[in-house]
């Protein structure tokens, strides 16, 4: 089953691979490297909306 991640986290692991690198701050966080470079490839696409819960109704 997939881990899911709050946005706060998202934007904090994102910092810290702005820091450090995204192979560190995925070994740091004991999350996927992959996942690290999948949001990295959101926030530059998306930029300060990459994170954000789209509520449908």
């Amino acid at each position: 089953m997939a881990r899911s991640y709050d946005k706060d986290f998202k934007e904090e692991a994102l910092k810290l691979s702005d820091e450090i690198g995204a192979k560190k701050a995925a070994d740091q966080l004991g999350i996927p490297y992959n996942t690290v470079t999948t949001w990295r490839g959101k926030r530059k696409k998306y930029g300060d909306q990459a994170f954000e819960v789209v509520k449908i109704s």
